[in-house]
């Protein structure tokens, strides 16, 4: 028996085709303004306050600061602060470990203050053992008082290593420096003047020695 011959349909589906417009939207919305009045004076009053805060700032920290001078003044010589070390006080309960930074830094301070005035003794003293009280020349002074000087230095460098404490002794040692240059001057001419007359005797006194009489005046001139 033969097939039945298959008739040829079209799709179902029918072929469709998109058409795409596209339109611009305008989608901005104005802002509304703001008052800014309010802003403004804000901004005002804080310029106007800022200085006075720092200004209040800065007057409690002096304040403060100049308690602690004060308080590291008193309790250094209560304490014999300059031939006492700083931790032992501190271990004994005679200083507080948590002192202001402006209280150690004076502490500080007065060490190397009090350790100036123990060099001038004792440079003072080196001085008139040295012989330089009899010379009839500056030239020896500064090297003799500079060696003298870091000699002192090295064997207290414990104590003027500490921060300001150097500056307050070398203010010291520096005062001492020109003082005592001074006094060498005087005694360096002093003997100079002094050698120059016992030299003028010798001359006559050998000159009479010699002749058994003083020159004559007009042989004094030949």
């Amino acid at each position: 028996m033969a097939r039945p011959k298959r008739v040829r349909v079209q799709r179902l589906r029918p072929k469709t085709t998109v058409d795409v417009t596209a339109r611009p939207v305008d989608t901005f919305i104005s802002p509304i303004p703001h008052d800014n009045s309010k802003l403004r004076e804000l901004t005002n009053f804080l310029n106007q306050m800022t200085p006075r805060v720092v200004n209040y700032q800065e007057e409690v920290i002096q304040r403060r600061d100049k308690d602690d001078v004060a308080r590291a003044n008193q309790l250094f010589v209560e304490l014999k602060g300059a031939t006492t070390k700083y931790q032992d006080l501190v271990k004994s309960g005679k200083i507080d470990p948590n002192e202001s930074p402006v209280f150690r830094f004076h502490w500080n301070e007065l060490k190397g203050s009090s350790l100036g005035h123990k060099f001038d003794a004792e440079v003072a003293n080196a001085y008139n053992k040295s012989g330089l009280n009899f010379a009839t020349d500056t030239t020896q002074f500064n090297q003799w008082f500079n060696t003298f000087k870091q000699g002192f230095v090295e064997s207290n460098q414990d104590i003027l290593s500490l921060d300001g404490a150097f500056d307050t002794f070398n203010s010291v040692a520096n005062s001492t420096q020109n003082s005592l240059v001074n006094i060498h001057k005087s005694e360096v001419k002093q003997n100079f003047l002094k050698e120059g007359d016992i030299a003028f005797e010798n001359t006559i006194l050998n000159t009479v020695g010699e002749r058994g009489t003083l020159p004559y005046p007009d042989e004094q001139k030949d």
